[in-house]
């Protein structure tokens, strides 16, 4: 194993504007089934990503396209990826990538969550959008730090990374919209039910898009600061391209994001458009705008 090569991206007319990016190959050492629709996957390196909690990678398996998947974890050499079902690429993955085989990363990519040094904070995560938190949830451990664990999602079987979130938090609330598993309903509910008695220094929140948006309403009625690590259509990585952008001030969420201060993401077309694989404008919802 080895890194590829090293690519240097000039963004504007100034070479002060500039982007590294590694090439990196790696092997899958271990697959673990999350549940039906998501597997953890560890990919060993010959070096040390050095990440930073929120930050992504793009991944590439023969055969498949490259795509961006956030990391989970990182020890040592070896990087974590949690990988769902979504689409044509992931299933490719789920349905051929063995112990083994090897993939190309990119990265790590984008800006990370902020690191509190003390204090309790709040991590509000829906589905697969526990990955990035989990590893955040780590760091903030390791620090002293106390966090609060609010993970929400349809039903128990879709419940991810439980257990191990045990060993890192103060305290976990879930909840499932079908009542199969802690709280029924969703966990923005048991989220603002907590804030009405609890203080926290910031909160993290990853996951729906209109979950997200919640959490962050919430936030700020309240002024606290927070979070939100976002899922937009990234293809480049490095900020060239725009299919990320958040409109209308054009933030791009693969290198300004994909973790953004909520007050600044209220600013944005956030929680209600968002743009398609053909950069056309798109609702929340699903309908097409531009």
């Amino acid at each position: 194993m080895r890194v590829l090569r090293t690519i240097h991206y000039f963004r504007g007319s100034s070479k002060s504007a500039v982007t590294v990016v590694r090439l990196i190959k790696g092997v899958i050492k271990k697959i673990i089934d999350e549940n039906y629709k998501v597997k953890s996957f560890f990919i060993e390196t010959d070096i040390r990503l050095e990440s930073y909690p929120g930050q992504y990678v793009m991944i590439w398996y023969p055969g498949s396209e490259e795509i961006p998947i956030s990391i989970a974890d990182e020890s040592g050499t070896v990087v974590r990826l949690l990988i769902a079902k979504a689409g044509a690429t992931t299933e490719y993955i789920h349905l051929k990538a063995r112990i083994g085989d090897y993939v190309r990363l990119r990265g790590p990519l984008g800006k990370g969550f902020t690191l509190v040094e003390d204090g309790r904070v709040a991590c509000v995560a829906g589905g697969y959008g526990v990955a990035p938190l989990f590893y955040l949830t780590k760091r903030l451990a390791e620090k002293g730090v106390r966090v609060h664990f609010f993970l929400g999602a349809k039903c128990k079987e879709e419940l991810l990374l439980l257990d191990e979130l045990s060993t890192f938090c103060e305290r976990i609330v879930v909840s499932t919209e079908d009542g199969s598993y802690g709280y029924r309903g969703v966990i923005t509910e048991c989220f603002d039910e907590y804030l009405k008695r609890e203080k926290y220094d910031i909160v993290y929140t990853c996951g729906p898009e209109l979950m997200m948006y919640k959490v962050i309403l919430l936030c700020c009625e309240r002024g606290i600061r927070s979070e939100a690590s976002l899922e937009r259509y990234i293809r480049c990585g490095i900020g060239l391209c725009g299919s990320c952008v958040l409109d209308p001030i054009g933030l791009r969420v693969c290198c300004e994001g994909p973790v953004i201060d909520g007050n600044i993401l209220l600013k944005t077309d956030f929680g209600k458009y968002k743009r398609d694989e053909c950069l056309r404008r798109v609702s929340i919802s699903g309908v097409s705008r531009s």
